[in-house]
């Protein structure tokens, strides 16, 4: 179904449909519907052509890795240098004698920094780095071996004396500050990675060594003072040494910090001992309480105590004389108290019984028994904590007169330690060479900069990109092939429905043969379910809602060249038309070329052509079909002049004796350009409809087409693009049409038409 919007314009209502006619964008979509249709055709463009995009994008390819093939490939080592504030303290206190570089200037004057990177790049720098790689006489540096001239050794020896070699090499050493830090970084370029690798940490070496040459000065001979002192306190150390080392060995004080540990441990143990066994002791006195009245197996009814409840043996003797009591007295209201069964659970009763008395008797001397050797355990603990607290004791003692002496000894030490320190650092503070110049990551690869493969392939890509592109849409503008609606609405002519290619095995010959062309006209009768049919019956409802504007009760279904698909979709049209429950004729135009006999099996020998040569009546010329409300009107016999009968007085006739009788009356008629048959009958009828093949109708030939139309003032519907391919799935891809020749009744008629590229025949 369908409605029709403010402009009159026709809407579909099911544009969920692949194949529905396209709607017109409302005034709320037109915008993101013209954006959206906009891409979708030049994703089509491109995909139509990707195989020149293809090719023209792997050149481009080719061409930028030929390039890289040709250049020369320079590699860049980098380090990276930290420059601190103040040089690392090596000697814990040790103040410098000469330190590089202070807190405050460092901070503060930028020139500083300045200074630092003119310095990495001096001559002096430069000078060092030839001095320890030797490269004061190097072809490599001046670049000789890659200047493309042949050099004899004479005048490279000559290019190398008249160079100031320190100045090459510093010309060619980039320093690059590293932003909100004290790093930077120091690069050299050179066509081979481990040379360049190799002068970079040179140059970072040299630079440290540079920066550190100025510091090495002589301290003052004041240091022997401090010697003479440190002397006569190593004296005294030795002393108290000598005293300390005599009580250890008397005491075995080497041994003192063990015992303590075993001691203390010892007390540890015999502490948590004693109150573990003193809680044991509590707890077995109370069982031995509430098992006491137990003591001799009585009192079994009252058992309170939980080590007797609790017992395995206990609980199985209770339950088994639970159950034999329930036995007995079941047996004594049946039986009397001498009966077999009755004396024998009896018997077994008191024995179960016997054994809980006895159980409980075991179980109660067993709890006192317990009872005992924890008591007796209580008292063994108790008097070893005795024992281990005096050895305590002694160990204190020792422990505060070795604390003495150790005392002594440390005092003397610590005296003779800070003089000694103060002598060391006035030795040290020379020989330490500390430096705020840091190596932090040494070279160890070089990386290509130039050329830069990435920049050159992706630019070389992209470019071959952006031409392959432009020749795409070249080529597309050359194509003037119709493809998509939108080119049909393009040229003022609505677009009424879209079909799809009818792909069905055995329709996908050049030449299909009989019963292949009738399967192919009757598909949507065949397959009612299959997205022709839904296309078919799209078409169907918008021609059904333009006839509540006007009448529609004759339509004329052609095209602007032959094999465009027209008879097929004026047969599918028809039926479609026909399942609705409507009275449809549909009536063979061309006469010059005729198939609808032979696609509905009828009989070939009346038809048009015998109605209006000679006459008759309705029922002696148009046939039925095997579609319900379907009635065919062949061409009959192909007549010599077929122009001239459709400009009869007769043909007036029976158009209104068939419109009398039918609901439509559809015509399949001729192409417009090679023949006037269809002007003839557009010129009579309702209205008609171009059918628009995709891919092979160009736009030239449309376009003249619409305009021989209108010449004789048709009333043109709209379009049907034919032959619509499926972006996926779907029916695949087929051909079908056919090839147009004029025949006077079975010859060659000698009429020939030949339609321009322009849309001139």
């Amino acid at each position: 179904m369908g409605s029709r919007s403010r402009d009159g314009r026709l809407v579909n209502i099911s544009p969920q449909h692949p194949y529905a006619a396209p709607d017109p964008p409302g005034q709320g979509e037109e915008g993101a519907e013209s954006l959206f249709g906009g891409l979708q055709r030049q994703l089509q463009v491109v995909f139509r052509h990707k195989i020149l995009i293809f090719i023209v994008t792997a050149l481009g390819a080719a061409g930028g890795y030929y390039y890289l093939t040709q250049q020369t490939p320079v590699y860049r080592a980098s380090t990276r240098v930290m420059i601190d504030r103040t040089p690392p303290k090596i000697l814990s206190n040790v103040k410098e004698v000469v330190e590089l570089g202070t807190p405050a200037f460092f901070g503060s004057d930028p020139m500083y920094f300045q200074s630092q990177y003119e310095i990495i790049k001096s001559t002096g720098v430069a000078e060092r780095v030839l001095d320890r790689l030797n490269l004061w006489n190097s072809e490599h540096l001046l670049r000789l071996d890659q200047s493309g001239q042949e050099l004899s050794e004479e005048e490279k020896r000559q290019a190398i004396a008249d160079t100031h070699m320190p100045t090459v090499l510093a010309s060619r050493i980039l320093v690059r500050p590293i932003q909100k830090s004290m790093l930077v970084s120091i690069s050299f370029e050179d066509s081979d990675k481990e040379f360049a690798q190799k002068v970079v940490n040179a140059v970072a070496v040299a630079y440290k060594e540079q920066n550190i040459a100025h510091k090495k000065k002589i301290v003052t001979d004041a240091t022997k003072e401090l010697e003479l002192l440190a002397q006569q306190w190593k004296t005294q150390l030795n002393t108290a040494e000598t005293a300390t080392r005599a009580f250890e060995e008397k005491h075995s004080v080497g041994t003192i910090p063990n015992t303590r540990k075993a001691i203390d441990r010892r007390l540890e143990q015999l502490s948590l001992q004693i109150t573990r066994t003193s809680i044991l002791k509590s707890r077995l006195k109370s069982k031995v309480s509430s098992v006491r009245v137990h003591k001799k197996g009585k009192r079994r009814g009252t058992i309170r105590a939980s080590v007797i409840l609790q017992d395995p043996t206990v609980q199985s003797l209770k339950r088994q004389i639970a159950e034999l009591g329930a036995k007995l007295a079941g047996l004594e209201t049946r039986y009397l108290d001498r009966h077999p069964d009755v004396a024998a659970t009896k018997k077994q009763l008191k024995s179960l019984r016997r054994s809980l008395r006895r159980q409980i008797a075991s179980i109660s001397a067993t709890t006192s028994d317990d009872y005992r050797q924890a008591k007796r355990m209580e008292t063994d603990l108790q008097q070893k904590l005795e024992t281990a607290k005096k050895e305590e004791l002694r160990i204190a003692h020792v422990e505060r007169e070795y604390a003495r002496l150790t005392e002594i000894q440390q005092k003397t030490k610590a005296r003779y330690e800070e003089i000694n320190k103060r002598y060391i650092e006035a030795t040290m503070s020379v020989q330490v060479a500390t430096n705020n110049v840091r190596v932090i990551d040494p070279a160890v690869s070089a990386i290509q900069v130039r050329p830069r493969r990435m920049l050159v392939m992706g630019g070389a890509l992209l470019l071959a990109f952006i031409l392959a592109l432009l020749l795409a849409y070249l080529v597309e503008n050359a194509d003037v092939r119709i493809r998509g609606w939108q080119e049909i609405e393009a040229l003022g002519l609505k677009v009424i429905g879209v079909l799809p290619v009818i792909a069905k095995e055995g329709l996908m010959r050049r030449n299909p043969g009989k019963e292949a062309l009738r399967n192919r006209d009757f598909y949507m009768h065949v397959n009612p379910t299959s997205d022709v049919a839904e296309a078919c019956r799209t078409l169907r409802t918008n021609l059904l809602f333009m006839s509540t504007d006007r009448s529609l009760d004759t339509l004329l279904i052609t095209s602007a060249v032959p094999s465009e698909g027209k008879s097929t979709v004026a047969i599918n049209t028809a039926v479609s038309m026909a399942a609705s429950g409507k009275k449809i004729l549909l009536v063979e135009g061309d006469m010059r070329r005729p198939r609808l006999a032979q696609s509905f099996h009828l009989d070939s020998d009346r038809g048009l052509s015998t109605w209006l040569a000679i006459g008759g009546e309705r029922t002696d010329h148009v046939q039925p079909s095997s579609v319900d409300g379907l009635d065919v009107l062949v061409c009959g016999p192909v007549p010599p002049n077929p122009a001239e009968l459709l400009h009869s007085k007769r043909f007036d006739a029976l158009l209104e004796e068939a419109k009398g009788y039918y609901d439509t009356v559809i015509f399949d008629s001729p192409p417009v350009l090679p023949v006037a048959d269809a002007l003839i009958l557009a010129g009579r009828v309702d209205g008609a409809f171009m059918v628009v093949r995709a891919g092979r109708t160009t736009r030239h030939l449309l376009r003249h087409s619409l305009r021989q139309l209108r010449s004789v003032q048709a009333k043109l519907l709209g379009a049907v693009l034919n032959y619509q391919e499926t972006p996926r799935g779907g029916y695949g891809k087929s051909r079908y049409g056919y090839k147009y020749s004029y025949y006077r009744y079975g010859k060659p008629y000698g009429y020939s038409t030949t339609v321009k590229g322009d849309g001139t025949t």
